[in-house]
């Protein structure tokens, strides 16, 4: 579901490289909130970093893809140039996956999930993490809980059926 309202930039210009790998091959510009970023041709990108073992739940494509573009580049030139911080960064990700229809549990779990692999990134510099430390660790709990009650479901219904 797409929102009716324009989205704050036109789609980028990537071409695929090789093994999930993007390059921009025009400069992508996003404005939101009367701010600007501008990712530079060139930029790679390997879209939402998304683990291969959750694949079957969140692939590393989707509508969710033009705001990982911008979050990759904001969680690497952009934090090392003092544009925004890690919080902000996260932030934008998730508003920019509201603004492109993505869904709210799929976006709260993706922002949930950046939030959380921020103290382990080199060069992230996690900002406030405290202060998003409580709605991390709910949503994390949540999508395990479910994650392990779909396996054990799973597991016997195949046991029903072999």
């Amino acid at each position: 579901m797409r929102s009716a309202a324009p989205l704050p930039y036109a789609p980028p210009q990537m071409d695929y490289t090789l093994l999930g790998s993007y390059v921009l091959s025009a400069d992508f510009t996003v404005t939101l909130g009367g701010r600007s970023w501008t990712v530079p041709a060139g930029y790679r990108t390997d879209l939402a970093t998304v683990p291969r073992i959750f694949w079957w739940a969140i692939p590393p494509t989707g509508a969710y893809e033009i705001a990982a573009v911008l979050h990759d580049w904001m969680i690497t030139d952009g934090i090392a140039a003092g544009l925004v911080n890690s919080r902000e960064a996260d932030a934008v990700f998730r508003e920019l996956m509201r603004l492109a229809g993505v869904g709210v549990v799929t976006r709260w779990c993706m922002w949930a999930a950046v939030r959380l692999a921020a103290p382990f990134s080199r060069g992230r510099r996690p900002a406030q993490l405290w202060r998003d430390a409580p709605a991390v660790l709910a949503i994390t709990a949540a999508v395990l809980a479910t994650t392990g009650a779909s396996v054990w479901a799973l597991d016997r219904l195949a046991h029903l059926i072999l």
